[in-house]
């Protein structure tokens, strides 16, 4: 980047009031508008501002507030003003919200682990007297065993 371009950066993003730079730079303008080629950008700048300033001031035709629209501005800024804009959502309440399903889930599946489980087991201790649900487990786990997958 040159210093041409680096100023010109500068001078397109804090414009010409001085006020308006950050101290670091107000400190080296001076210096920067030593250069000759720094001092005619800013003083192109400076003029197309004063020519956008005029145009307001003759497109506004020189309006005034009245001391009403003052007085109801004084008040509505000094008035607590609501947030629009909805708040992130809090981690906390986030995992309050899925805890309850995360832990549904995890017992679902501790039951049907435990039914399956015995319904191996009990398979042979009842034999074919016994009533009970058979899920099949010793069918899936003989077919889950074999190379056919």
């Amino acid at each position: 980047m040159t210093q041409q371009s680096g100023f010109s950066t500068l001078l397109a993003r804090y414009g010409t009031r001085r006020e308006d730079w950050p101290r670091r730079y107000r400190l080296v303008l001076p210096l920067l508008l030593s250069i000759p080629a720094n001092r005619d950008s800013w003083s192109a700048l400076a003029a197309e501002e004063k020519a956008l300033e005029n145009l307001f001031q003759c497109e506004s035709g020189g309006l005034e507030m009245s001391s009403a629209l003052m007085q109801r501005l004084a008040v509505i800024s000094e008035r607590p003003q609501q947030n629009v804009l909805r708040e992130p959502a809090n981690d906390e309440l986030a995992l309050r919200r899925l805890l309850p399903i995360g832990v549904s889930t995890a017992m679902a599946s501790l039951v049907l682990g435990v039914a399956v489980g015995f319904s191996d087991v009990s398979a042979p201790l009842f034999g074919d007297d016994a009533q009970y649900v058979d899920l099949g487990s010793v069918e899936a786990s003989a077919w889950l065993q074999s190379e056919e997958l």
